[in-house]
């Protein structure tokens, strides 16, 4: 995933359940139960990975202005 540009919202929509955590500081971790959404940090960028054993599925959105 690229970096969103500085003017844009990035939320991730939960699909099946499981965690992503970011490897970039801040560290955060995100719910990925299903329909859980999180906006991620607008300015900051992100690596996420599956914090768990089990396959993630999730929408990444990025919404542009």
């Amino acid at each position: 995933v690229e970096e969103p540009g500085p003017s844009s919202d990035c939320l991730i929509i939960g699909i099946n359940g499981g965690d992503l955590v970011n490897e970039k500081l801040p560290s955060l971790h995100v719910s990925l139960e299903k329909d859980a959404v999180t906006l991620m940090p607008k300015g900051q960028s992100f690596r996420l990975r599956n914090n768990g054993l089990e396959g993630v599925e999730f929408r990444l959105l990025e919404i542009r202005r």
